[in-house]
């Protein structure tokens, strides 16, 4: 007999509907899925009332963003609720690590 089984995939929910076999093999795949988040580009962001968002959405960013800086150096950045946290790291005109900075909720630490 199946089973209905809800599976998270980054913001989007699936509601599957299978036996426990395929449900098991299917849970490894979104697991594996999961895992690998999306790293969104610098110039697709946008800034509104202090917080960082996705052009053309109204969820403050949470994951990685990389590219190139309003001063044209490679950087790679992670958000959290629109706010820069964790590393933010700096790539000199080699693609080179040049430094790293953390960030804990839009703060420098």
């Amino acid at each position: 007999m199946g089973l209905f089984e809800w599976i998270v995939l980054g913001q989007i929910m699936l509601l599957l509907y299978a036996s426990n076999h395929i449900t098991k093999q299917l849970g490894f795949i979104f697991e594996k899925l999961n895992e690998q988040t999306p790293i969104i580009s610098i110039e697709d962001l946008v800034e509104r009332e202090g917080l960082k968002y996705v052009k053309f959405t109204d969820i403050p960013l949470t994951g990685p963003a990389e590219g190139k800086d309003e001063d044209g150096f490679f950087v790679k950045r992670n958000y959290k609720d629109g706010k820069l946290n964790g590393v933010y790291e700096y790539y000199d005109n080699k693609g080179q690590l040049d430094s790293k900075r953390t960030y804990r909720n839009g703060e420098l630490v």
